[in-house]
């Protein structure tokens, strides 16, 4: 796996870093500034992203 295949999870665990909100399971850029949103390439069993609890996520 390259960084070009996790591009966003790259960007905000590097040169994002101070950008990123969330915790080291799922990552994403303010959400005044963008939608983006990453989780890391590989996942623990029974861990998922806890991005129901984002103050400021978008509803559907």
């Amino acid at each position: 796996m390259t960084v070009i295949d996790q591009a966003a999870w790259a960007s905000l665990t590097g040169p994002h870093a101070r950008f990123a909100e969330g915790t080291g399971r799922a990552l994403r850029y303010p959400a005044d500034v963008s939608p983006i949103v990453a989780v890391p390439p590989e996942q623990e069993t029974g861990s998922g992203p806890t991005c129901g609890r984002w103050p400021g996520r978008a509803r559907g």
